[in-house]
């Protein structure tokens, strides 16, 4: 019976051993050679820049524009690099081109009290843009104006690229 027991307490003693050596140094050393190889991909890094953007896409959706391509600036300079930064410029392209074709007020509009004897083209040519352009932003329909209606006037300096 004393044999039994000691058989037990080497098995236990030596297979302890082994499986300890096992994982601590073989199933490293596997595991790298795996690696190494391509056998194995590396678990893939969670996107900690994914939370603003769609933050930045609900500001959009709720219609603050401003406040979208705020967040959309400050997302890109501070994950110049991540991986959502494509479709960040995609969407701030999309807000500047929102804002800038509507009547959504920005810093870059004046707003122009229309006078008598003034036409689209007079006040295109005044404030340095297109009559084209002061339709579109401001919804007009027709170049008629009405004497105290307020037009948004946007001053593009910028280039198409």
């Amino acid at each position: 019976m004393k044999w039994l027991f000691a058989l037990l307490l080497a098995l236990i003693i030596f297979g302890g051993a082994a499986w300890f050596g096992y994982n601590f140094f073989v199933k490293e050393e596997i595991a790298v050679k795996k690696e190494q190889s391509g056998e194995v991909t590396p678990a893939p890094t969670p996107d900690i820049s994914l939370p603003e953007l769609q933050a930045a896409a609900k500001l959009r959706q709720d219609g603050k524009l401003t406040e979208t391509r705020d967040a959309l600036i400050a997302f890109i300079q501070k994950y110049p690099a991540g991986l959502h930064v494509e479709e960040a410029k995609d969407l701030l392209g999309e807000v500047n081109i929102d804002i800038f074709l509507s009547r959504y007020p920005s810093p870059e509009k004046t707003d122009y009290v229309v006078r008598s004897g003034d036409v689209l083209a007079k006040i295109a040519r005044k404030l340095k843009t297109t009559p084209e352009l002061i339709m579109r932003m401001n919804n007009l329909s027709g170049t008629m104006l009405h004497i105290g209606e307020h037009l948004l006037i946007s001053h593009p300096d910028f280039s198409l690229v």
